[in-house]
């Protein structure tokens, strides 16, 4: 018995059946371990792997065993680690490479086009720290719809995943009837949102729309937005009040988003009063001649008009 249990230990701990080996004392006989060295070398010699591995047949040889690799003691810690410091190594300190780019010479960084940051693809947001900090808000920043697959990014529709089958894919019968203008993308982003009650939207981010989203912010029809240093595209964040939404009505000025429409001065004054005597409720807004976003009451109050954009209330 006490002979089975050496020999156990022995194979636990790596040495042969013929050694005097006991758990936890370093002294052992020279000529058993020269032995046992002859005895692993075989063995490896044999297999093909050292003695502690053991052989992954079938389907764990096929596709890994998860737990053999978590287990295996042939990868150490410090390994591990090194390798997790490296992946991490970017969201730890995020300038790491600018600075080294620069300390290199900037020759280089120079003659790439402006803006050198890599621009977030419009649906989602592409870095880790380009999301909110409140991890609630996280989760729902990027909600990109049920069939988001299919929809396609904002500047490839419905190329998103080539191999898969594509529904509803038709091809315009001009180039023109499939561009939405940002005012119109605008717009109607802002209305599904808030119709589905979201918190949070993504939306094109030219002059005109950046304008749109100060003046509904001034007016309280929106709880604010938020550009993070991204000429493509910034998050407006919607107000609801008793869980309807602030905005009742948001319509660009044109129907299909092509047609420009400039507003007189006349024609301001007269959208003051649209609805009932002296209309401060439904903002129209317009881009004035020095690219200026004001609504219809700060037109009417400068005698000027202006290019339409939208209308909301």
């Amino acid at each position: 018995m006490l002979l089975c249990s050496a020999a156990c230990f022995a194979r636990v701990y790596g040495g042969g059946v013929t050694s005097t080996f006991v758990p936890g004392s370093t002294s052992s006989s020279r000529a058993s371990s020269g032995a046992d060295f002859a005895a692993a070398t075989t063995a490896a010699h044999f297999s093909g792997r050292p003695i502690g591995a053991k052989a992954l047949l079938g389907r764990k040889a096929r596709q890994g065993n998860l737990f053999a690799v978590a287990n295996d003691v042939t990868v150490s810690e410090k390994r591990v680690r090194q390798q997790l410091n490296a992946l991490l190594a970017d969201e730890r300190d995020p300038l790491a490479e600018a600075r080294r780019q620069n300390a290199a010479g900037s020759t280089a960084s120079s003659a790439l086009p402006l803006p050198q940051r890599r621009l977030v693809n419009l649906p989602g947001v592409e870095r880790v720290r380009d999301l909110p900090a409140d991890p609630i808000t996280r989760l729902f920043f990027q909600h990109q719809g049920d069939h988001a697959l299919y929809y396609g990014t904002y500047d490839q529709p419905s190329h998103l995943d080539e191999d898969r089958v594509q529904l509803e894919k038709r091809e315009p019968k001009e180039w023109t009837f499939n561009v939405f203008t940002p005012m119109y993308d605008f717009c109607h982003r802002l209305r599904e949102a808030s119709e589905q009650r979201k918190r949070f939207v993504i939306v094109p981010s030219t002059v005109e729309t950046r304008g749109c989203a100060k003046v509904l912010l001034d007016h309280g029809l929106v709880a604010g937005f938020r550009d993070f240093h991204n000429d493509r595209a910034f998050a407006v964040e919607l107000k609801y009040f008793q869980n309807e939404p602030t905005i009742n009505v948001i319509e660009p000025c044109s129907y299909d988003g092509k047609v420009e429409f400039e507003w007189s001065p006349k024609m301001m004054r007269r959208l003051m009063n649209t609805h009932g005597i002296h209309n401060r409720l439904v903002i129209y807004i317009c881009r004035t001649a020095d690219n200026r976003i004001i609504d219809h009451i700060q037109a009417v109050k400068e005698c000027i008009g202006g290019r339409g954009l939208m209308m909301a209330h």
